[in-house]
């Protein structure tokens, strides 16, 4: 941590850091722009360092070990040793550095080192420049509502640390400045060196390696003998590099790399952006090279790698699989392995976030599984997962469609290596595969992965940005769009569609009367002869006047309908409420 400045005290830098307008604190971490070098200011770290007190001091355990990760980003090694100051000064001093290491491999890390919680530093899909925190959930001391060992902490948990930071600021309690500023920066640092080793980052590799193995059931010496791949990686740069390639290999699957130079991304992080200069997707480039190595598909990472961007062979942006196809495939995937080893007799179900094509229902029903839903994010998929497994349910997946992201059963975290690791089965003819294409209706053919997705149900899912700039709370754009679709818009869909239901999504509830701070997911849906098509609205946790709207059909023209309607409401509502002022 660097030297602070003089003549203001740690409480002063606090104060300046969450005066940042670009610090955003929400259910998923802490965020905001560090900077491009090695270096963060004497406001960052007193961040940090509060931070990561007021999470280590609700701990219940202090003596069980803490685990450490982050992505390559420059500021990364400058943050973590400003939260561990914050850690020792709260008296946990068992700290397990992982070093550079992804996402899913770090909450993994947590169960296997039974550890009593965890912090990674990362940004995910935001620029160099961005970096934060996410705060894991550990094993001793469960309480109600807690996400499962190893995931993000549960939203309430992680609302109550925000809360505990700004009191801080606020000075009612000088003991929380007295405790950070008696541990040195020098002391956090020797605590880091101490805790890492190439042995430890093996080790929590290793365990990652032999948790899916048992997971997936896995014989690895029979895989090692039937041809997987090749697949292509592209870490670009992040912490996928070489850890990645190891995993899949070390499973039989032969792998390509590129972009694999450690902190040195080759194209925007961002895997879901457009080439401002072509116009095509950013992941082109990578179907080009899929089709050069005479690769199967390829999978691209985002920087911490619990995405996996999927893409075919190709030259036009068409060879980058929607994320909402490739959510739809590992659902019909995961239920067809399950088919395959037996459910015991238990209810299965499937978890997928509000916003998830209702293709992910369409394929339960071909096994006669159940569809829960959750308000987006991804904590609320795994905490719902568990709950299920908990009341006896067999969970194999839960998916977050508009991202692809996908949680498998015995996974705390959306992960794009087990991504790549299912597609890879799939296509060298698993049993589950036949499966999946009896089930949809198209028998025998090849396994090549592009016509596995194109034995999947036809559904269009368009989704677009709307941004209002008098947007006013969340609960009176939401109260307004409900009366003015009942008055306005359903006249207009009712020779389309035979009735509607209005649902509200918080947590890992549907709730009928909408509570908190009421920013979870709306959205209307519109049946038709056993058919569900929806429009769906979010607005921005960190993002002020940010609507996200997303429309879902089997029919695209109607899918592109919808959407306009959705897009059109958000308007109407921002219009009304301007001139309501004037």
């Amino acid at each position: 941590m660097p030297p602070e400045r003089k003549g203001f005290c740690m409480l002063d830098l606090l104060q300046e850091a969450l005066r940042d307008s670009a610090l955003v604190q929400s259910f998923s971490g802490v965020r905001t722009c560090f900077g491009d070098s090695g270096r963060i200011s004497p406001a960052h770290g007193a961040l940090a360092a509060v931070y990561g007190y007021c999470y280590a001091r609700d701990l219940p355990e202090k003596d069980a070990p803490l685990v450490l990760a982050r992505d390559p980003r420059p500021s990364g090694p400058a943050i973590t040793q400003a939260l561990v100051r914050g850690f020792l000064a709260a008296g946990c001093r068992r700290i397990v550095d992982l070093g550079v290491i992804t996402t899913p491999l770090a909450q993994a890390a947590v169960r296997s080192f039974e550890a009593g919680g965890g912090v990674i530093v990362t940004a995910s899909h935001n620029p160099l420049s961005d970096n934060g925190w996410k705060f894991l959930t550990g094993l001793a001391g469960h309480r109600l509502g807690d996400a499962p060992a190893g995931a993000l902490l549960s939203a309430p948990r992680m609302e109550r640390i925000v809360q505990s930071v700004a009191a801080v600021a606020t000075r009612v309690d000088a003991s929380v400045e007295r405790a950070i500023e008696s541990v040195s920066g020098e002391e956090a640092f020797t605590a880091l060196v101490r805790s890492g080793s190439r042995r430890v980052h093996t080790r929590a590799v290793d365990a990652y390696l032999e948790t899916v193995t048992n997971d997936w059931g896995l014989d690895v010496e029979a895989l090692m003998r039937r041809p997987m791949g090749p697949v292509l990686l592209d870490p670009n740069g992040g912490a996928a590099s070489g850890v990645a390639s190891a995993v899949l290999e070390a499973l039989g699957i032969r792998v390509y790399e590129m972009n694999a130079e450690l902190g040195r991304p080759s194209h925007p992080i961002d895997t879901d952006s457009v080439n401002p200069e072509t116009g095509e997707h950013i992941l082109t480039r990578v179907a080009r090279a899929v089709r050069s190595c005479e690769a199967q598909f390829g999978v691209a990472f985002d920087y911490d790698a619990d995405r996996g961007n999927v893409v075919l062979p190709g030259d036009t942006s068409d060879a980058v699989v929607a994320p909402q196809e490739i959510s739809a495939l590992n659902v019909a995937l995961a239920l067809a392995r399950v088919e395959a080893s037996g459910s015991g007799g238990r209810r299965v179900c499937v978890v997928a976030s509000d916003a998830t094509s209702g293709r992910v229902d369409q394929i339960a029903a071909q096994f006669g599984a159940e569809v829960h839903r959750v308000e987006t994010g991804e904590v609320n998929v795994v905490t719902r997962m568990r709950q299920l497994f908990e009341e006896g349910a067999l969970v194999p997946v839960g998916v977050e469609g508009p991202n692809g992201g996908t949680v498998f059963a015995g996974s705390t975290c959306r992960d794009g290596v087990l991504t790549a690791l299912s597609c890879a089965l799939a296509v060298s003819g698993e049993e589950a595969t036949r499966i999946w294409r009896e089930k949809s209706g198209h028998g025998a053919g090849t396994c090549a992965l592009e016509e596995l997705l194109q034995t999947l149900p036809r559904w269009s899912t368009p989704a677009a940005r709307v941004v209002l700039e008098n947007p006013g709370p969340h609960s009176e754009v939401k109260k307004q769009m409900e009366e003015r679709f009942r008055k306005e818009v359903w006249p207009r869909l009712a020779t389309r569609f035979r009735d509607y239901r209005i649902l509200n999504y918080e947590g890992t509830e549907c709730v009928d009367v909408r509570r908190g701070d009421e920013a979870g997911g709306w959205r209307v849906d519109l049946l038709r002869n056993g058919e569900c098509c929806f429009i769906f609205a979010r607005g921005s946790r960190t993002e002020a006047g940010v609507w996200r709207v997303i429309a879902d059909s089997p029919d695209s023209e109607e899918a592109r309908l919808l959407l306009d309607v959705g897009q059109d409401l958000l308007r109407s509502v921002e219009r009304a409420a301007v001139a309501g002022k004037d």
